[in-house]
C-alpha cells in the first residue's frame, strides 16, 4: 500500500476569498442597459436581478463565500425606520432594499425609461409602491400576479416617456407556474409600438425545452411583432444562442 501523500496546509486548495467591503454593491448581480433602435425613436431600457432576501440565505448559509461581508449580507438588516413585525428579516424592508431602491432611482436619472426586475420579494415590493419612494414622482410598476411571490418580477417605467396601459399587461406562467413571463405593449411619442417583456428562468432543467417553452409564449397574438425580452436566464448568452439554434434545426 502506498503511503499517504500529506499536503502542508498552506498549499491546500482554497476556495474563493471573501471580498468583503471591497464590493460595494447591494446585489450579486448588476444591472444591464441597451439602447434599442426603432424606426424612428430610441428608447433605453435596462434589466436588473435585485437578489430578494428569500435567496440570501443561500450566500449566508455557506462556510466560505465570495460575498461574505460585502454589502449584499453586511446591509441585509431591518431598516432603522421599519416597524418591526417579525424576528425574520426578509419579512421587512432592509437597509440593503433601500439601497436597490437608490440605484433604481439613479438609472432612471442617467436616461432609462423602461426597466425589468426580477427577484423582487414582498416587502421590497411594498417598498416600491410606497407614495415618494422613486425621485421620479410620475413612474409607475406592473408586477408580476403569479410563480412564487418570493422572487416576483416587475417593470417600472416612466409615462412621460412611454404610453402604456397597465390594464392590458400580459403575463404567462413558465416551469409549471413557478416562473413567468411579464410584459406590456408601449407606444413611444413617436407612435411606434413594441412589447416589452422580462422572464427569470430555472437554472435547472432542458434549456431547450425551457426555451420551446419560451417561444410558444412569445408568439401570443397579444403580443407585438417587435417585441424586447429582458430578463435572468441562468444561462450563459452563448449557451442560450447554442440552444436557440438546436431547437431551430430540429
Amino acid at each position: 500500500m502506498a503511503a499517504q501523500q500529506h499536503i502542508p496546509h498552506d498549499h491546500q486548495p482554497k476556495g474563493p476569498s471573501p471580498l468583503g467591503e471591497k464590493f460595494a454593491f447591494p446585489s450579486d448581480h448588476f444591472p444591464i442597459a441597451a439602447n434599442v433602435q426603432l424606426n424612428n425613436h430610441q428608447v433605453t431600457v435596462a434589466s436588473w436581478n435585485v437578489l430578494s432576501s428569500h435567496c440570501l440565505h443561500q450566500i449566508e448559509e455557506r462556510e466560505i463565500h465570495v460575498l461574505h461581508g460585502s454589502q449584499v449580507t453586511s446591509e441585509h438588516r431591518i431598516g432603522l425606520l421599519e416597524h418591526q413585525t417579525s424576528p425574520r428579516v426578509r419579512d421587512h424592508v432592509t437597509e440593503r432594499d433601500l439601497l436597490v431602491l437608490a440605484k433604481i432611482n439613479e438609472l432612471f436619472r442617467n436616461g432609462v425609461s423602461l426597466l425589468s426586475l426580477q427577484e423582487c420579494s414582498p416587502p421590497f415590493c411594498k417598498l416600491l409602491a410606497r407614495p415618494g419612494a422613486f425621485e421620479s414622482p410620475n413612474l409607475e410598476r406592473i408586477v408580476s400576479g403569479g410563480g412564487d411571490p418570493a422572487v416576483a418580477g416587475m417593470i417600472v417605467y416612466d409615462p412621460s416617456a412611454l404610453s402604456t396601459d397597465p390594464k392590458n399587461c400580459f403575463e404567462h406562467p413558465l416551469g409549471g407556474g413557478s416562473r413567468y413571463v411579464l410584459g406590456a405593449n408601449f407606444t413611444t411619442p413617436s407612435g411606434e409600438r413594441f412589447s416589452f417583456l422580462t422572464t427569470h428562468l430555472p437554472g435547472r432543467g432542458d434549456l431547450i425545452e425551457i426555451l420551446a417553452e419560451l417561444s410558444k409564449v412569445l408568439e401570443n397574438e397579444k403580443l407585438l411583432p417587435m417585441k424586447v425580452l429582458t430578463g435572468d436566464f441562468n444561462r450563459s448568452p452563448s449557451d442560450v444562442l447554442h440552444s436557440l439554434r438546436e431547437r431551430d434545426q430540429g
